[in-house]
């Protein structure tokens, strides 16, 4: 079965442009937001998709045909995703025609235009938001799918409709041009009238609407819950669609851990209503309680889960598992950390979720999507990382365009070593990306940096995970009329066991439907959150920071300083 068309263009013809380079940063971005465009106009013009295949580097020219709806179409490619208008202009060009030679070769003898109209809803889907208002422009509208011509035939006669032989009268002779006449405008009337009916076409199918971008999904609820030494609770976080999610959550939660009431729960629309396996929960987090340092992840129809003993996460497994299975969850030991893969997934991520944003870009949208980064600082270092400065390129050119922007970038690390070095280091951490956004032009008047050590943890510091997961920046928006924090929660995309990504735009938390707020502005939440999604790899002796998803495994020794 032919794959979908996004499929071999990500797959074959990205790593071909890029040539090695890296497939998961801006440039690659890019092309993912141009690809369901290009898909949607060659599924729009399948008259011309012989000509394109001949046209070489011209194909995306004579495609659109119309200069100003190319130049227009280079330049929002250029200003959603942090690339420069010649690069995209040149990655533009050449993408064409390796798409179509990918794309004939996967679509082999049913033909182009056949493989594209059967997966055109696949990649209409996949239409960037801010696209809705070229794709008019670039000729892709609701009428752009083949049309049934619906023609009437002419019969032209060359013979004399009545013939005359020589024996008759002469009088028919001269009656016989009159009588023609009358006799073709009555032919004509017919067929005229014949014109005005409106046949139905046979065997026709009703071309698909190429549609605005349809609204996001629901992300899934979560909770994510660490124990500590002994039936209590150490950290705990959660999302959830509306108030009467959360509080049925804090409500079960200080049932079973002796009136605790102080996990912090993001309730906001963005996210869906309810939580698979609540039902089970109750009975779930008994298990959990009684393992030390255990902690539990439930996201959509997984639940991942992970203890410092390798014994006593076996048998919580086993026992999970058949509880969860009746309510179609699958229980599974969080998978080994891999954290290259981490650190390049969550850059895409971010870079995605920025490029996704349009005007009005709000504070709290640029919050959520820099909270899906991560980076990795080297040890004992505050300089960043070269990799992640795209994604800061990417989030300063928003932040320019956002009036009264107000944030707070804080530091934060695991508990290894001198907990005033840890300290120090999560402010100069903090303090290095407010100066790097400065230099690009951010007006950091209103943004402040804050460094916690490890006094406000996400996860446990008695395992490899939960030290990496407590390792960490966040950004939280400031209020700008009472001064108050929200903390904004990002939720890291599936890469082994990881919940999926928040890529949209998602409105400001209303106050009695957000996380922990307080009014102070050097205090943010009042509970330290919890994400658990991978497996410990070896004990780290170092200390890396990651955006609220997690680093990669520990490179920063917080001990001492060099």
């Amino acid at each position: 079965m032919a794959r979908n068309p996004l499929e071999v263009l990500e797959q074959v013809v990205t790593p071909q442009l890029l040539k090695g380079s890296d497939t998961t940063g801006s440039k690659a971005t890019m092309l993912g937001h141009f690809y369901p465009i290009l898909l949607s106009m060659l599924a729009a013009k399948p008259n011309v998709l012989g000509q394109l295949t001949q046209a070489g580097h011209n194909a995306f020219a004579h495609l659109i045909g119309n200069d100003t709806a190319h130049n227009d179409l280079i330049s929002h490619l250029a200003r959603n995703t942090n690339v420069p208008e010649n690069e995209v202009r040149q990655l533009t060009t050449e993408a064409v025609p390796a798409s179509l030679a990918a794309l004939n070769q996967e679509a082999g003898s049913q033909g182009l235009a056949t493989y594209l109209n059967a997966h055109r809803q696949a990649f209409t889907a996949r239409l960037p938001a801010w696209a809705t208002g070229l794709m008019t422009t670039l000729g892709v509208t609701a009428a752009a799918a083949p049309v049934v011509e619906h023609k009437t035939r002419v019969t032209t006669h060359t013979e004399p409709l009545v013939a005359v032989t020589a024996e008759q009268p002469s009088l028919l002779k001269k009656l016989l041009p009159l009588l023609g006449l009358i006799l073709l405008g009555l032919l004509s009337l017919f067929f005229w009238k014949q014109c005005q009916k409106q046949p139905e076409p046979v065997a026709t199918t009703p071309a698909p609407v190429v549609a605005p971008a349809p609204v996001a999904q629901k992300i899934m609820p979560a909770l994510a819950l660490t124990t500590g030494t002994g039936n209590q609770v150490f950290a705990c976080n959660g999302t959830a669609g509306d108030v009467g999610l959360k509080g049925r959550i804090n409500a079960l939660l200080g049932k079973v851990f002796g009136g605790y009431d102080k996990c912090h729960i993001v309730a906001d629309q963005v996210y869906a209503t309810d939580l698979k396996g609540e039902p089970q929960l109750e009975q779930a987090l008994n298990l959990v309680k009684a393992v030390p340092y255990a902690s539990m992840e439930l996201v959509g129809d997984k639940m991942t889960v992970n203890a410092p003993d390798e014994g006593k996460l076996k048998a919580l497994v086993d026992q999970l598992g058949p509880i969860m299975k009746a309510a179609g969850v699958t229980v599974l030991a969080a998978a080994p950390l891999n954290a290259e893969q981490e650190v390049a997934q969550s850059i895409k991520s971010s870079q995605e979720a920025l490029a996704g944003l349009s005007d009005p870009i709000r504070p709290y949208d640029i919050a959520r999507a820099l909270n899906l980064e991560i980076i990795n600082f080297a040890v004992d270092s505050d300089v960043i990382p070269e990799v992640n400065k795209p994604v800061l390129d990417q989030a300063a050119t928003l932040m320019k365009k956002v009036p009264n922007l107000e944030l707070k970038i804080q530091g934060h690390t695991d508990s290894t070593g001198n907990e005033q070095h840890n300290k120090e280091l999560s402010v100069k951490r903090a303090k290095s990306i407010l100066a790097y956004l400065a230099s690009k032009g951010v007006d950091t008047s209103k943004i402040v940096t804050e460094g916690f050590g490890s006094s406000m943890p996400r996860a446990d510091n008695e395992t490899t995970l939960g030290k990496f997961r407590n390792r960490r920046i966040e950004f939280d928006v400031v209020n700008t009329d009472n001064g108050a924090v929200t903390h904004v929660d990002g939720v890291q995309p599936v890469v082994t066991t990881t919940p999926a990504a928040d890529a949209t735009a998602t409105p400001a938390p209303v106050a009695d439907t957000t996380s922990t707020t307080t009014t102070s502005s050097t205090t943010t939440t009042t509970t330290p959150a919890v994400d658990v999604a991978a497996t410990p790899a070896a004990a780290p002796t170092t200390d890396t920071i990651a955006t609220s998803a997690p680093a990669a495994a520990g490179t920063d020794t917080a001990a001492a300083p060099k």
